[in-house]
């Protein structure tokens, strides 16, 4: 009976201090989480960047897609959008249609075709890289 007893106290030891343990990871971890450091403060002159969106006979997320990098928080001066564009079905008249949309609102959006399609998406990034602002 006495090694159950012992047993049993161990367990319990043990189980006590796990807790314990556990709280004071916690505690630690909302100290440090309030502890945040302050964002860098923004550049004085941002790099430009492009942004480049291979797609192929995406009808159903092309709109989605370029609104959602039109809400990107960076200068719309210093990011240039390019839409590798190698579909064969409508895809291409909705991309030029938003495209045209999103340059009325300030941003740069290049529309660009392949006649063939080497390469796959692949070969449109590389071919945008070609062709992507310096």
């Amino acid at each position: 009976m006495f090694l159950l007893e012992l047993l049993y106290v161990l367990t319990s030891l043990g189980l006590a201090l796990y807790g314990l343990n556990s709280l004071y990871l916690l505690g630690r971890f909302w100290r440090i989480r309030r502890l945040r450091p302050a964002p860098p403060p923004a550049p004085v002159e941002w790099p430009r960047v492009t942004v480049q969106l291979p797609i192929y006979n995406e009808i159903h997320t092309v709109e989605r897609l370029l609104r959602a990098v039109a809400r990107l928080d960076y200068p719309c001066d210093r990011l240039e959008v390019q839409v590798l564009d190698d579909s064969t079905d409508a895809t291409g008249e909705a991309v030029a249609r938003l495209a045209a949309e999103l340059r009325a609102g300030g941003l740069q959006v290049v529309h660009a075709r392949r006649a063939n399609r080497e390469g796959y998406k692949a070969g449109a990034l590389a071919a945008g890289l070609r062709a992507a602002c310096t």
